[in-house]
Order: structure tokens, then sequence, then C-alpha cells
């Protein structure tokens, strides 16, 4: 049975998100789930059990990041660090030409569509009186896990045309498995950026020197 405090959640979210005056800011805190992120269904119960015990404002959902590079052959492994965070064990990028390879994914298959099951579940069971926010990692950094950070620096440097055409096809697939779950009356989206920031300004660095040769 819902009650009235557990509606305020969502109220006060709202509220916030409009600018209008509340009883106090939202409050959330989140944390991951290593072993039971592993699975739609581990993540979901986890994720639940942890909003049952804390009772916050709103569901922030916390996926290990190579849930959007796996279906590209990504392969990590937990070795117990306390925060959650998986080493990849394999570089899907070796080459420049690889960036050109990478294929279209399909977010009504593999890792993409068992992270939309996992929301769904949530959503079904939060949605109406708590907010679920869907963690998506930034097409860069996505790329640092498909190839390394270092090397991802030489390849930005050395064939950045490569690795604009990858970006492309990395940012597609998160946002179409976004739009695929069932809607709330509110979505939010927590955008992981994960990288140093020299990396952004190497890259916007790039974009600036590609647009002004283009203008020539």
């Amino acid at each position: 049975m819902t009650n009235k405090n557990d509606y305020l959640h969502r109220e006060r979210l709202e509220s916030c998100l409009s600018g209008e005056k509340t009883d106090r800011p939202p409050v959330a805190l989140w944390r991951h789930f290593p072993v039971d992120d592993q699975s739609p269904d581990g993540l979901a119960a986890a994720t639940a059990s942890f909003q049952h015990t804390f009772d916050f404002d709103f569901i922030k959902v916390t996926p290990a990041s190579s849930f959007c590079t796996k279906d590209w052959g990504s392969q990590d492994t937990w070795k117990g660090n306390p925060e959650g965070t998986r080493d990849y064990e394999n570089s899907v990028i070796q080459r420049f030409d690889d960036w050109n390879q990478l294929k279209n994914l399909n977010p009504k298959k593999g890792k993409l569509a068992e992270m939309i099951t996992c929301l769904n579940l949530l959503n079904h069971e939060f949605s109406a009186v708590v907010p679920v926010v869907q963690t998506i990692f930034s097409p860069l950094a996505q790329a640092k896990n498909l190839i390394g950070k270092d090397r991802l620096f030489y390849h930005l440097r050395a064939c950045p045309e490569a690795v604009h055409f990858g970006l492309k096809k990395i940012t597609i697939p998160p946002l179409h498995s976004s739009t695929k779950q069932k809607k709330p009356a509110l979505m939010v989206f927590f955008l992981r950026s994960n990288m140093p920031n020299i990396l952004y300004y190497r890259y916007h660095h790039y974009i600036h020197q590609r647009g002004k040769k283009n203008r020539h």
C-alpha cells in the first residue's frame, strides 16, 4: 500500500526540477553491486533492496560500465574492488580501422536488452512513487573501455577521423536502449563521463581543428 511519504519522493523531485519550493532538497545516494550487476534480475533485486532500506527520493541504477560494450566483445572481471569497479581484460580496438568495424547494436538483444529488462522491473515496482534514473556512460568513456586510456590518446592524435566515426557508432546504442524501456511519468538519465578532463580537452581541440580545416 502506498502512503503519503512514498508519494512525496516523486512530487519532491518534480517540484525541484520545476523550480518550485519544496519541503527539502531531494536526496539520494547510490552504490555498485558487483556480481549482482551481471544479470538484470540480480541488479534489479539489489537496487530494490537498497531503496527499501534507505527510502531515497530517487533511484540511481548503477550497472557495470561494460554493459555498453560487451556486445562489441569487451571482457571484464571483478577482482574485489569495494566500489565495484571491474577490470577490462581485452582491447576490442587494436587498429585504426577497427573503429570503422564496430557493428550496429540491437537494443532488443544482448546486454542492452538485459539493461532494459532491469529498468522495466524497477519501473514496475517504483516509478509511480520514486523516479528511476538510468546511468548512461559517455561515448568517450566507452571508447576508453574498448581500447584503453593511453591508446585512446594515441588514436585521437594519430587518426582522429577514425575515432570520430567510432564515437558516432558508440553514441547510438545507449540512446536507443533508453527509449525502449517502458516510459514512466518522469524520465531522467545520469550521464557518467568517467574520464579525465584532459581527454575532453583533446577531443574538443580536435573537433575545433577539424572545423577550421573544413572551412578552408
